[in-house]
This record gives C-alpha cells, sequence and structure tokens, in this order.
C-alpha cells in the first residue's frame, strides 16, 4: 500500500566529500513522528529485480 510518493534531489553532504543527501519531506516526517535531530533506519531490500527502501524512526 502506498501511502506517500515525492521525488527528491541527492546533491553533495559536503564540498570534497563522496557522500550525499536528500531531505526527508515534512509529510514523511509527520507520518514518522519523527524531529529535527531524530534518528532514522533506512532499509533496503532487493527482491525478484525490484529495489525497496524502506524507512523508520529509531525509537530510543
Amino acid at each position: 500500500m502506498t501511502v506517500f510518493e515525492y521525488e527528491s534531489k541527492i546533491s553533495v553532504a559536503r564540498p570534497n566529500s563522496l557522500s550525499a543527501r536528500t531531505t526527508i519531506p515534512k509529510e514523511v516526517m509527520k507520518f514518522l513522528g519523527a524531529e529535527i535531530g531524530d534518528k532514522v533506519n533506512w532499509i533496503v531490500e532487493y527482491n525478484n529485480g525490484k529495489t525497496e527502501v524502506k524507512i523508520e524512526k529509531v525509537v530510543e
């Protein structure tokens, strides 16, 4: 079931860095109950030629 579908641009995290960053839309943060400073887990699954990326708020 699709709840949200957004497109985000990936940008360079810092000059001279190989890391990248993107923005989590505020609607997704609200849905997760996440706030600035919270941690999230990214779960990447690959099954039958399809990649799924899941995000969940870390509850400490």
